[in-house]
């Protein structure tokens, strides 16, 4: 029998990240995994049989809320078991650590095992993608984020359609100077946000949330005007027409279904105000 066992995800396992997911074309880069170990050090593993590195998995703690990411197991070593143990491995630190309630977005193809772990369903999201049509689009009263804009209001903007409290993540995105980092603020009053970041195949629009549809479909346009014939994703809540309705219109389509789910008490979120979600990773 195979010896199963699991071990803690240092730097120096990059490389072995970067492997399996470029094995089934995710967009994750070097700088999406090093994020990991930024905001979250604890709650990453990798998985081994009979001491050979073969799978991963990534859990980030947000306070009392925690994302599990990045569930890859090697072609080779898949049906032994291994990935059921990186989940729990993932899930146990992540509840010792007093996260209470724990989510990802699953793939029709591992919603079943993550049912059978206790995950429920919040709701759908789909993953558009393609190279944005040019609709000279001219969006007014945009400005420009940076690593030294105020990040209270950003975090708290995010904070009010996600129901979870993401300063880390988006401190570190701002500091990474991705090449879309906008606001839109009115008579003082952060109205949306929208930021992104290069990928392997594709540059990944989102996190962008906003308190209104007018706001939020304005940076949505402005993102994908400025990435005409560049390839994108962006990940939409269903239940967020409007935003459906622009990636359409821009020439997208959906390139794959996901689904929000958790374990444990359901988290309050706005999908209307989610214009695009940060990915998979970390909602």
């Amino acid at each position: 029998m195979p010896t199963l066992s699991v071990r803690p995800l240092i730097d120096a396992d990059i490389a072995l990240g970067m492997r399996l997911k470029s094995a089934v074309n995710w967009n994750q880069t070097a700088a999406d995994w090093r994020r990991v170990r930024e905001l979250d050090p604890l709650s990453s593993f990798v998985g081994m049989i009979d001491g050979v590195d073969l799978g991963t998995v990534t859990g980030v703690a947000f306070g009392p809320i925690g994302w599990i990411g990045m569930m890859l197991v090697d072609e080779r070593a898949r049906g032994q078991g291994l990935g059921k143990l990186l989940m729990h491995t993932a899930l146990d630190s992540l509840t010792e650590r007093g996260v209470v309630s724990i989510r990802l977005d699953a793939t029709p193809l591992g919603q079943p095992l993550y049912e059978k772990l206790g995950f429920t369903a919040d709701f759908a999201l789909s993953r558009w993608s393609g190279l944005p049509a040019d609709k000279q689009t001219q969006i007014d009263g945009v400005s420009r984020l940076s690593s030294s804009t105020p990040l209270d209001p950003i975090a708290a903007l995010d904070q009010q359609a996600t129901a979870t409290d993401r300063r880390a993540l988006l401190a570190a995105l701002l500091r990474e100077q991705p090449p879309l980092a906008w606001a839109i603020e009115t008579d003082g009053q952060l109205r949306a946000t929208l930021l992104s970041r290069r990928g392997a195949n594709a540059t990944q629009v989102g996190p962008c949330t906003a308190l209104d549809p007018a706001s939020g479909a304005s940076l949505l346009r402005c993102a994908l005007t400025q990435l005409v014939d560049q390839p994108v994703y962006v990940d939409i809540p269903d239940a967020n027409e409007p935003a459906r309705s622009i990636a359409a219109e821009y020439g997208l389509a959906i390139q794959r279904p996901l689904l929000r789910m958790t374990r444990g008490p359901r988290i309050a979120e706005r999908p209307e105000m989610i214009w695009a979600a940060f990915g998979p990773e970390k909602g």
